[in-house]
């Protein structure tokens, strides 16, 4: 295989019919995937400069804005998390994550690996580079922005706006254990012997064994949520007040929602419901009876647009609609034409009053 080819398929300049050659060669043997990883991470050494690593290290330890601050904190509670399940399952040995140089590349692009005619101008393919086995990876999707992660163990992860999933660069010992802040949408290759831990930093954590499913679990969102498309998994929830604990096993299209608290949880079987959860990632926003204040927050992450509310009465206002390419004004003329809700636009702005 020619490096010149190899090297347009990584920048992302290779036709489709390359992708498709590129791709097959890949396939053929562990040596030619090793060697366009390998090729791939000189490329990446030269295209991310030390200041964007810097950049992302200094607002991810919580110097940057707010939502920066509440992913941080979330982190931290997850690690914790993390922590304490090692100690309740006895599954591994201690890791140190302290000692684990924690690499942030915060990536203002789309990782989607789909073929050029579905790209975007804010759809390009990034492979992550292998790095010492000491490290660990943190990918954030800004806000407009997702992301399609290929895991160590060639999970797939697709990542939604205002997202961020921190992973080892290898699964070592008898838990792959991932974090999430955000939303993701994972399609988990089956290891009975080493489940996938997927750690929230909301007092809950889900284990997996290899399945399909939706997880939902913003830092400033008061009730997350998961959904089984396929295969098995089980929540583990823990009462922030009483400290008991609980496991859920959640079948194929259930899903399950966790209050803030951790107080209460239910088990939905509203199919329609179901089927609308991870449409996100195909590009399609879809609201079912969801309050304007919870429509606020995802047109917020799916278009980066800030909203100013002078009549907090209408935010209890419910919405039934769906959308797919509309911008986030357009999307206000639905919301305007359907509900007692006015709006005006200014650039990146909106404000929201009652009509």
């Amino acid at each position: 295989m020619r490096k010149q080819l190899l090297l347009k398929y990584i920048k992302g300049e290779a036709t489709r019919k390359e992708e498709l050659q590129v791709a097959e060669w890949a396939r053929q043997s562990p040596d030619n995937k090793r060697y366009l990883t390998n090729l791939n991470n000189l490329w990446l050494a030269n295209i991310l400069s030390a200041d964007e690593v810097t950049s992302d290290s200094s607002t991810s330890t919580g110097s940057g804005n707010a939502a920066n601050k509440q992913a941080t904190d979330a982190e931290l509670a997850a690690h914790k998390q993390l922590a304490a399940f090692r100690r309740k399952s006895l599954l591994r040995s201690k890791l140190s994550y302290a000692a684990a140089a924690l690499l942030l590349l915060s990536l203002a692009m789309n990782l989607f690996m789909y073929h050029r005619s579905t790209r975007t101008p804010q759809q390009q393919r990034v492979v992550l580079a292998e790095m010492p086995q000491d490290q660990t990876i943190s990918v954030y999707t800004n806000n407009g922005v997702k992301g399609n992660i290929v895991l160590p163990d060639g999970s797939v992860v697709w990542l939604n706006s205002a997202s961020r999933l921190t992973y080892p660069i290898n699964f070592e010992g008898d838990t792959r254990e991932v974090q999430l802040i955000g939303e993701a949408y994972f399609e988990v290759v089956k290891d009975s012997l080493h489940p996938m831990i997927v750690s929230t930093g909301k007092n809950f954590y889900v284990e997996v064994l290899g399945t399909k499913f939706n997880l939902k679990a913003y830092s400033d969102d008061q009730v997350s949520q998961a959904t089984l498309y396929s295969g098995e998994i089980k929540v583990h929830t823990a009462n922030k007040e009483t400290n008991e604990s609980k496991e859920l096993l959640l079948k194929p299209m259930e899903t399950i929602l966790i209050g803030d608290k951790n107080l209460a949880t239910l088990v939905s079987d509203l199919e329609e419901e179901k089927e609308t959860n991870a449409e996100w990632k195909d590009g399609i926003l879809t609201f079912n009876n969801t309050p304007l204040k919870e429509v606020i927050k995802s047109v917020q992450r799916w278009h980066g647009t800030q909203f100013t509310i002078k009549d907090s009465s209408i935010l209890n206002y419910r919405i039934t609609a769906s959308f797919n390419s509309e911008s986030a004004v357009q999307i206000m003329d639905m919301i305007r034409y359907i509900s007692p809700v006015d709006y005006k636009a200014n650039g990146n702005q909106i404000t929201l009053s009652r009509r």
